[in-house]
């Protein structure tokens, strides 16, 4: 068995290393930073992957899983944020009030977070349970138009679990596009041995269950192994998938170029690299042999790979085909690789590429890029945002082409878009404005296990991410994985213990769900799932076949959430229990039984990204009010007339305001905006203190 860390607190004052790093054969968390180098008090881990096999290819790290990190460098105390109140310290306001501004907030009365579950209701309309016994406050008044009805915005003070219920709801009378379950190259090897029987009995139950497709993977370094041109897709039981088409079910394809071939293997100049003048404890350790995106060279091996797999697949299965995903992310998702919470990005060829960036840009000065997650600070440093900004453009260029690839084939390109809106987008970048202004990406697959830092934070993060994402001629997913909270064995068997938290997991998942179809996901997945018919665990009773979603993008907002993507690049981690942000309780408290990963097992309750969690407190109040929210990411788009109709306009800000590439731009563009609308609110985030968010009524300059 491996093993996982007991944390010696005065271990971690004294020096405190980045735990995180990921196996890349197995997805798991490798917790060999902590407990190997420091020699903490251990105890057997209970998560099956935690001992990975090493004799089949690798499957994708539960999509649900993290990459944000572990613990802080601390070195000599933490350094705190000092806001401008006049006060510094722990208790320092970071979203400072303005004077004479006010906040209304909602009275509350106790309610209890029950230690069983209270289910919502079900998605689709099936019945409701009780509610709680001690009855919510009544829910703040609404407004859906400008100038009708109009009241102080109000940032919801009430347990979370109790929220939802209260929420202005859509109806739900749109059929799904789809639904797919996963079944990884390396879940065919472990879970049946490659017994043809077993994989088709598998596909068999996906059927019953409702599922309309199956989505799989087709890893380069298993595929055009030995030579250039040289590729084999009937080996390592790669032609498993014609059972699939054999049932009457769709395939998504996942071609995966994560890991390099054997025959590029002594080719560590294609490789990508760590910030030599980055202090980390421990080091960043090795890259595990992962091509770099910088590289034109790489990129062209990768794009050829994937134009040739593309024409084999459609040749060989045509109309079975519904989508492909190219990705060289370790994750399957459209973002940078990171381990040990490092960026893994400074490779010759993109530092190289990075300075011909900013000439292009007309910047006087070529800056050398830093990597500084550790130090608990925000970094508005233009050293620190502008290379942000080059790797989303980069992330952006190498998708264009290769979903042009996938375009040229008449076939959609789906990318897995990773949990966002979070310190954690610092080291994963955040292109996603990119891939929704490309004509050629057509499907996004919102790819988030409610639990970022490792623990179960809010399941309102499945709608948020949704409407950030919704866009006319897109097809949004939500992929729920389940590895973490109903491991399989490798036998393909769910394991032992997983029932004594069952409730909580259905509950999570349930509510994830819930806001995903709210907000209009147009197509529901599960990963990592090695019953199919288990599926009905998670939906409250409903059949897949009968789940229904709300209108997407054709349906106009009630209000607008404006989120600058780019304010999160200039953040290092901000941890509920790191850099003295404030400890947040979990969102029911049943979620606490769930398992734990990377942090989060440090920790009791329910750790989760300071940042993200002020964020979701102001989606949830607006919630309240309004059944469409609809996010904007880039101030540019607040002048689109569906802004202009709605009944709300607010902007999240953290400190310090506008200290992000092209601050100054945007803020001119909301403030333009904002004086247009009438009723325009600003939230500051508040991760220190409570409650979480300071929201004021925007005035004029």
């Amino acid at each position: 068995k491996a093993t996982v860390s007991v944390l010696n607190w005065s271990t971690v004052q004294r020096d405190v290393p980045f735990l995180h790093t990921r196996d890349m054969r197995s997805g798991s968390l490798d917790h060999r930073g902590v407990s190997h180098r420091y020699g903490l008090e251990s105890q057997p881990s209970s998560d099956p992957n935690d001992h990975p096999r090493q004799d089949a290819p690798a499957k994708k790290k539960g999509p649900l899983s993290t990459t944000l990190a572990a613990l802080v460098l601390v070195l000599g105390g933490v350094v705190i944020l000092k806001a401008n109140t006049g006060h510094s310290g722990p208790k320092a306001n970071l979203a400072r009030k303005p004077p004479n501004s006010a906040v209304t907030a909602v009275p509350t009365r106790s309610v209890p977070e029950t230690s069983t579950p209270q289910s919502p209701a079900p998605p689709t309309g099936a019945p409701a349970t009780p509610a709680p016994a001690t009855p919510a406050p009544k829910a703040p008044p609404t407004h859906d138009k400008p100038g009708e009805g109009q009241v102080d915005f109000v940032l919801d003070t009430r347990p979370r679990h109790t929220r939802p219920a209260e929420f202005r709801k859509p109806p739900l009378d749109r059929a799904l596009e789809g639904t797919y379950i996963t079944l990884w190259l390396q879940q065919v090897h472990a879970w049946f041995k490659s017994d043809g029987d077993k994989a088709r009995a598998f596909v068999q139950d996906a059927k019953a269950a409702g599922f309309a497709a199956v989505m799989t993977d087709v890893p380069w370094s298993w595929t055009e192994r030995e030579a250039e041109n040289d590729l084999r897709f009937d080996t390592f039981g790669k032609d498993w998938v014609k059972h699939v088409c054999e049932a009457g079910l769709k395939l998504h394809l996942v071609l995966r170029a994560n890991e390099r071939p054997p025959w590029l293997e002594k080719r560590d100049d294609l490789v990508e690299a760590t910030d030599p003048d980055a202090v980390k404890t421990p080091p960043c350790g090795p890259t595990d042999g992962s091509l770099s995106m910088g590289s034109d060279e790489v990129v062209g091996y990768v794009a050829r790979f994937f134009e040739k797999s593309v024409k084999f697949y459609v040749e060989t299965y045509g109309d079975c085909i519904e989508s492909f995903n190219p990705t060289m992310n370790n994750e399957l998702e459209a973002r940078f690789i990171t381990t040990f919470d490092c960026m893994r990005d400074f490779s010759a060829a993109t530092l190289k590429k990075y300075g011909a960036w900013q000439q292009s840009q007309g910047f006087d000065e070529v800056l050398k890029p830093l990597d500084r997650q550790t130090d608990c600070k925000v970094h508005p440093e233009a050293e620190d945002t502008r290379f942000w900004e080059f790797r989303n453009v980069l992330l952006g260029q190498v998708h264009a082409r290769f979903c042009a690839v996938v375009a040229a084939s008449g076939k959609r390109c789906l990318l897995h878009i990773g949990e966002f809106f979070a310190s954690s987008d610092r080291l994963n970048g955040n292109a996603l404005h990119l891939y929704l202004d490309n004509p050629n990406i057509t499907d996004f697959t919102m790819d988030s296990n409610m639990a970022l830092t490792g623990a179960a934070s809010s399941p309102s993060v499945v709608g948020m991410m949704t409407d950030a994402a919704r866009r006319k001629g897109k097809i949004i997913h939500y992929e729920a994985a389940t590895e973490r909270i109903l491991p399989c064995n490798d036998e393909g068997e769910f394991t032992k213990g997983s029932t004594s938290y069952l409730e909580a997991a259905k509950l999570l998942y349930r509510e994830g769900i819930a806001r995903g179809l709210e907000s209009g996901v147009e197509t529901l997945g599960f990963t990592n799932l090695c019953k199919p018919l288990a599926v009905k665990e998670f939906l409250g009773g409903v059949p897949l076949v009968d789940m229904k979603t709300a209108q997407g993008a054709d349906a106009a907002p009630d209000a607008v959430l404006y989120v600058p993507s780019r304010l999160f690049g200039a953040h290092g981690i901000f941890h509920t229990e790191l850099c003295q942000n404030a400890k947040r309780s979990c969102w029911h408290d049943s979620f606490a039984q769930l398992p734990k990963f990377g942090v989060a097992k440090f920790f009791e309750g329910c750790t989760q990204d300071a940042i993200q969690y002020s964020l979701l407190e102001v989606w949830d109040s607006l919630r309240l009010r309004h059944a469409r929210v609809q996010i904007v990411m880039d101030a540019r788009q607040l002048s689109d007339a569906p802004v202009a109709a709605a009944g709300e306009l607010v902007a999240f800000l953290t400190e310090p305001e506008w200290g992000f590439h092209g601050g100054e731009v945007e803020r001119a563009l909301f403030e333009e905006a904002a004086r247009k609308h009438g009723n325009a609110y600003v939230a500051r985030a508040a991760p220190r203190d409570e409650p979480p968010a300071v929201v004021t009524k925007f005035e004029v300059p």
